[in-house]
């Protein structure tokens, strides 16, 4: 019965069923595209018909999603068509760090995963000074996401992932939460600043950090393409880490608004500039918000 079903819902998917359904918009991601839901008081919209279907399934799967595939091929439709799948590992939560509604992970829900994050979010950052009680739970609510689309991400799909809150929401490197800090350092730093960058002389950047950093940003289009040719998410969340703690080490290192002469002061700026469009852009791939102020 629900082999049948599946493959149904792919001759759907791949275009070779008409598609009868009506959809009514659920919400705008934070990559800006609209998410939509089947509804009877919706409206017929182009779906369906894809090249690619790539399922994101439990790896006890794959058998299942193989014979689907075998049964597709025998159908001249699906010829010019491809089913991938990525059989994710088994997903379990780190023992002693959160119990189900019954004490145990089984009846545990994405709801109950992202309420708990939130809960434990707004006690790292109820001591934060300057923020208001309603800016904590906007920030805690933009943290909470960030540290679990990261943590589940990270790791390479074939794996099984023990969910950490103690990783998830450190702030000190290797979590969404660590990435959004080091982009509002980046943010706060050109707020601070009224410098026209447009015309900074590459010649006052001359130190291996900032080098380093620089090649690191100049990387960006080779690994989004790897990550996206290879099915592998983490492969975003690994180079957005290195990059987040490499622009640390840079503006330890290297002051941008006190810097020793107004060239020097530009050139950082421009690097800081970059350093921030381009962990926005990051964003958006893994569905993390940005943060003005945490």
């Amino acid at each position: 019965g629900y082999l049948a079903k599946d493959i149904a819902f792919h001759m759907w998917k791949f275009g070779i069923l008409e598609d009868k359904f009506r959809y009514k918009k659920i919400m705008d991601q934070p990559n800006n595209f609209t998410l939509y839901t089947t509804s009877t008081e919706g409206v017929q919209l182009d779906f369906g018909n894809a090249d690619i279907s790539v399922n994101t399934i439990d790896s006890r799967q794959s058998y299942e999603q193989l014979l689907m595939d075998v049964v597709l091929k025998e159908l001249s439709e699906y010829s010019e068509k491809q089913l991938v799948h990525i059989p994710y590992g088994i997903v379990e939560l780190e023992s002693g760090a959160l119990s189900g509604r019954k004490g145990t992970w089984v009846g545990f829900t994405a709801d109950d995963l992202i309420e708990e994050s939130k809960k434990k979010a707004y006690e790292m950052i109820s001591n934060r000074e300057g923020l208001s009680k309603e800016e904590k739970e906007k920030v805690a609510a933009s943290v909470s996401i960030a540290a679990i689309r990261f943590e589940f991400i990270k790791i390479s799909y074939e794996k099984n992932i023990t969910f950490s809150w103690e990783h998830a929401l450190n702030f000190d490197g290797n979590s969404g939460p660590y990435c959004q800090y080091m982009h509002t350092r980046a943010l706060h730093i050109i707020n601070a600043v009224h410098d026209n960058i447009n015309d900074y002389d590459t010649k006052f950047i001359n130190s291996d950090i900032e080098f380093e950093l620089i090649k690191k940003m100049s990387a960006s289009k080779d690994m989004i393409q790897k990550a996206a040719s290879e099915y592998k998410p983490n492969i975003v969340t690994n180079y957005l880490n290195d990059l987040s703690v490499l622009f640390s080490k840079f503006y330890e290192k290297k002051p941008v608004i006190k810097a020793d002469t107004a060239e020097e002061r530009k050139a950082r700026i421009a690097i800081v500039k970059s350093f921030m469009k381009l962990s926005e852009e990051l964003f958006d791939i893994c569905g993390i918000n940005k943060l003005e102020r945490m």
